[in-house]
C-alpha cells in the first residue's frame, strides 16, 4: 500500500471517474466551490468585523485616526499588488471578466488570497469601497482553480469561475437568486441549462453557510414599503436622475485610474496616496467609512438632512474613485448601493418639500434609488431588481423598482455603451463583444493566407499559346495568373483552358483563351468573406488585388489556404488571443507597441532572445514567422524575416539594439 496516498489523491481519482457524468460531475465541483466561497466569505467579512472593531476601539480621536487609517492601509496593500499579485488591484470584476473572455476561465490561484488580504485592508482601514467585489473575485479565484486542479476544459473552468462569482454575491448578501442573475448578466452574459444548474447549486450552497455563520440578516436592514400610484412619475424622473449619479462616479473612477497609472510615482506608494486622499473625505465624511453600510441604514430612516446627504453623496464618489483609482482592493458593487441610496433619500425630501401632498413614502425612494443607480453603473437591470427584492423581501415595492431601474437604464445605455466593469477594457480596446461575436475566420485577413506576389507565377497576355503547355510543365502548375504590359492583372488561365480552343494552339496569345470575367479580393478582407466567395462557386484560387480599380496584384488565394490558415487558428487560438489582449495593453500604458520585421542587415539574426541585451521594461510579445505565431521564451531564436513585436518606452533605442547588436 502506498503510504503516500492521501485524500486529495482519492478526490481526484473519484472526479476522474466521474467525469464521464457530465451533469454529476459539474453539480458536485459547483457544491464544493459553493462550500469553499461560502468559508471564504465568512472569514472575510469576520475579519473585517473584527478589525473595525479593534480600531473604533482604540481611536481617542475617531476623525483624525479617520484621516490617517486609509493611507496606512494603503501602505500595507502597496506591497501585495506590487509584489504577490497584481491582480488584486482594484475593484476586481473586470478582471473576472477578462479571465473569462480571454483567458479561458483561468485564474491565477494565488489571487484569491492576495485578494483577501488586500482587501481586508483597504476596507478594514477605511477605504472607501466595498466587500462584495473581492468576494466575487475571490470565489471566482476558488472555482477557477479546482476547475485547473481537475484539469478541466475550458467551459466546464468558465463554469466553475461563474458558479463562484455567484456564490460570492450570494453570501454577502445572503441574495442567492440575485448571486445567479448577477453572475449569468455581469459575469458570463450567457449560461445554458447544464451551467446554469451548476451555478445556482453554487449559489445556495453558499448562501445556506453564510447564513449559518453569519445569521439571516441582510447587508444592512430594510423595512416594508408602499406608494401611491400617484407616485410612479416621481419614481420616473428619479430613475432617469439615476443614471447621471452612475455616469458621474463612472467618469471620476475611470479618470482616477488614468491619473495614478500616469502618475511617476514607484506602484507600492499609490494606494497610501490614494488612501490619504480618502482620508480628506472620511474626515468631513465619517459615514463613507468601509462599505458605509450603517450610513446606509440611516439614509433609508430619513434620519439625514439634505445637506448632509448631498455631503455624503460627493464624498463617496470621490473618496472611492480614489481608494480604488489608486491601486486599492475593494469593490464597487457597495458604493454604488451607497451612492443610491442616499440620492434617493435626497430625491425623497426634496420631492417631499415641494409636493408634500404627493410623495409620502417614507425610505422607499432610497432602497429604489439603491437598484437604480447599481442598474445604470453595471448595466444589469434584473440583478439590480432582484437584489433588493431580495433583501427586502416585500412584492409592494416592486412596481416603482422595476419602472425607475429600467428607466435609470435606459438613460445610462443613450449616454454610454460601456458599464463600469467594461469601461477600462474598452479604453484599452478590448470589445468583448466584438470578440465574443467574431468567428475565427473573421480574424484573420486575406492577407495572412494568401500566396504572396512574389511566389506568383504570372504570364504575360501576349505569350503565344503555343508557348504555353510547356511554360505549365516547366514551372509545374496548374494555373497561372495573366498579366497585362503594366504588369496589372489581365485574368487566368489553367491547363485545361489549352485544349478549349485548339484552332489556336498555333496562331494565338494567351489573352484569347484566359479567364477575364473574375473574382477578385483584396487584402484586407476576412477569411470568412473569402469562404463564402469559394463556397458559392467552384473556384480554385481567387487574385487578391490592391483595389478594384488598379488591379495591382498582391498574391493569390487557394481553397487550401483558407483550410491550413483556419486549422492553424484553431491550434493556436490561444497564442492569438493573447496577442490581441497585448495589443490593447498599448493603449493603457505609456508603452509603445513596436513591430520590427530582421532583415539580412540585422545583428541580431540567428541569437537567441535571452542573448539581445533589450533596454529595461522591454518585453518581446509575439513573433510572427511566415504564417505563424510563436509566443517567444528566452530560447527563442531569432531569424531573418522574422516580425518581432515588442512593447517598449523606447522605440528607438530597441530598434538601435537590434541592428547593431548589444
Amino acid at each position: 500500500m502506498n503510504k503516500s496516498f492521501s485524500i486529495f489523491d482519492f478526490l481526484k481519482g473519484l472526479a476522474g471517474r466521474l467525469k464521464k457524468e457530465e451533469y454529476s460531475f459539474m453539480v458536485l465541483m459547483a457544491l464544493a466551490v459553493g462550500i469553499c466561497t461560502g468559508l471564504a466569505s465568512v472569514v472575510f467579512i469576520k475579519a473585517l468585523s473584527d478589525l473595525h472593531g479593534f480600531l473604533d476601539a482604540m481611536a481617542a480621536d475617531r476623525n483624525m485616526l479617520y484621516f490617517i487609517l486609509p493611507a496606512i492601509g494603503g501602505l500595507l496593500v502597496g506591497p501585495i499588488i506590487r509584489f504577490v499579485a497584481p491582480e488584486a488591484k482594484g475593484h476586481g470584476v473586470p478582471n473576472v471578466i477578462v479571465a473569462v473572455s480571454l483567458e479561458r476561465g483561468k485564474i491565477r490561484p494565488m489571487v484569491a488570497f492576495a485578494k483577501t488580504i488586500a482587501s481586508i485592508m483597504t476596507i478594514g482601514t477605511g477605504g472607501s469601497c466595498g466587500r462584495e467585489g473581492p468576494i466575487v473575485q475571490i470565489g471566482s479565484a476558488i472555482g477557477s482553480a479546482i476547475s485547473q486542479m481537475l484539469s478541466l476544459n475550458e467551459r466546464r473552468t468558465v463554469t466553475l469561475l461563474a458558479s463562484g462569482a455567484a456564490a460570492g454575491i450570494s453570501a454577502t448578501f445572503n441574495a442567492p437568486i440575485a448571486g445567479v442573475i448577477f453572475s449569468t448578466e455581469v459575469i458570463m452574459k450567457k449560461a445554458g441549462l447544464k451551467e446554469f444548474g451548476s451555478i445556482v447549486v453554487a449559489s445556495v450552497t453558499s448562501s445556506v453557510i453564510a447564513h449559518s455563520f453569519l445569521g439571516d440578516s441582510p447587508a444592512f436592514s430594510l423595512g416594508t414599503y408602499s406608494y401611491d400610484q400617484m407616485e410612479l412619475p416621481f419614481y420616473l424622473v428619479m430613475g432617469a436622475l439615476s443614471a447621471f449619479v452612475a455616469l458621474a462616479f463612472t467618469k471620476l473612477l475611470h479618470r482616477s485610474e488614468n491619473a495614478f497609472d500616469k502618475l511617476k510615482l514607484d506602484s507600492i506608494f499609490k494606494p497610501a496616496l490614494g488612501g490619504l486622499l480618502c482620508g480628506i473625505f472620511l474626515y468631513f465624511a465619517p459615514g463613507i467609512y468601509g462599505s458605509g453600510f450603517p450610513a446606509v441604514s440611516k439614509a433609508l430612516d430619513g434620519d439625514f438632512t439634505l445637506g448632509v446627504l448631498v455631503l455624503l453623496l460627493v464624498a463617496k464618489i470621490a473618496a472611492t474613485s480614489f481608494t480604488l483609482g489608486s491601486g486599492g482592493s475593494g469593490g464597487v458593487f457597495a458604493p454604488l448601493l451607497f451612492m443610491g441610496a442616499v440620492f434617493g433619500a435626497f430625491f425623497e425630501k426634496a420631492a417631499g418639500t415641494l409636493f408634500p401632498n404627493v410623495v409620502s413614502s417614507h425610505g422607499a425612494y432610497a432602497v429604489v434609488g439603491m437598484a437604480a443607480v447599481f442598474a445604470a453603473a453595471a448595466k444589469s437591470p434584473v440583478t439590480s431588481i432582484m437584489l433588493i427584492f431580495e433583501m427586502t423581501r416585500d412584492y409592494n415595492i416592486i412596481l416603482p423598482l422595476m419602472f425607475a431601474t429600467v428607466v435609470a437604464m435606459l438613460v445610462s445605455d443613450r449616454m454610454s455603451r460601456e458599464n463600469i466593469y467594461t469601461c477600462k477594457l474598452a479604453a484599452m480596446g478590448i470589445d468583448l463583444d466584438e470578440l465574443e461575436s467574431k468567428s475565427i475566420l473573421d480574424t484573420i485577413s486575406v492577407e495572412d493566407a494568401m500566396i504572396p506576389e512574389s511566389h506568383i507565377v504570372k504570364i504575360p497576355a501576349y505569350m503565344p499559346i503555343r508557348d504555353l503547355e510547356s511554360y505549365f510543365h516547366m514551372k509545374e502548375v496548374k494555373r497561372c495568373v495573366v498579366v497585362d504590359s503594366a504588369g496589372r492583372l489581365f485574368g487566368v488561365v489553367n491547363i485545361k483552358d489549352l485544349y478549349r480552343r485548339p484552332d489556336l494552339l498555333d496562331s494565338g496569345i494567351v489573352a484569347d483563351i484566359c479567364s477575364r470575367k473574375l473574382v477578385k479580393m483584396r487584402c484586407d478582407d476576412s477569411l470568412e468573406d473569402a469562404a463564402m466567395v469559394f463556397g458559392s462557386e467552384p473556384y480554385h484560387t481567387v487574385p487578391v488585388v490592391d483595389s478594384f480599380d488598379s488591379r495591382k496584384i498582391m498574391g493569390l488565394l487557394r481553397r487550401e489556404d483558407i483550410i491550413s490558415a483556419y486549422s492553424n487558428a484553431l491550434k493556436n487560438k490561444n497564442v492569438m488571443e493573447r496577442y490581441l489582449k497585448s495589443r490593447k495593453i498599448q493603449k493603457a500604458t505609456s508603452a509603445e507597441l513596436l513591430e520590427i520585421r530582421i532583415g539580412s542587415a540585422y545583428k541580431c539574426a540567428g541569437s537567441p532572445l535571452s542573448e539581445i541585451k533589450l533596454p529595461d521594461k522591454c518585453t518581446v510579445v509575439t513573433i510572427f514567422r511566415n504564417k505563424e505565431q510563436i509566443i517567444p521564451d528566452g530560447k527563442t531564436q531569432v531569424e531573418i524575416g522574422d516580425n518581432l513585436v515588442i512593447l517598449c518606452s523606447d522605440a528607438d533605442k530597441v530598434a538601435k539594439v537590434l541592428k547593431e547588436g548589444g
